[in-house]
């Protein structure tokens, strides 16, 4: 399912998201009831939209989710994972404004605006 240029990600489609495409993939690991994390979602979502030819964002909720949750090592809520080549290189565990989230991409990616806005 794809929200705002964010894809939702369930155990059954994670493996197959992470490796289907070399674009970078950015995933909001989040659950029910954490205000940070639905405060990120407009934040992704002009992300993905800025940034969709070099960026694919998409959340995993982990309610619905736990062996993710088990596999990447989540502990903390919101946590941001950038994967590159279906390798973890980035982690965030905060709730970034959408500076420091390009700031903390921008060390893994050369992001650049798709269009201007």
């Amino acid at each position: 399912m794809i929200t705002g240029g964010i894809t939702t990600l369930t155990e059954t489609t994670f493996d197959h998201a992470l490796t289907r495409a070399p674009t970078p993939l950015l995933v909001e690991f989040w659950a029910e009831g954490c205000g940070p994390c639905q405060a990120l979602i407009p934040i992704l979502e002009q992300i993905a939209t800025d940034h969709s030819n070099q960026l694919r964002v998409a959340t995993v909720r982990l309610d619905d989710n736990p062996v993710l949750a088990q596999r990447h090592q989540i502990m903390a809520l919101p946590t941001l994972v950038l994967f590159t080549n279906g390798h973890e290189t980035t982690r965030i565990t905060t709730a970034p404004t959408k500076a420091q989230l390009l700031d903390e991409l921008a060390s893994a990616l050369p992001l650049v605006p798709d269009h201007h806005e």
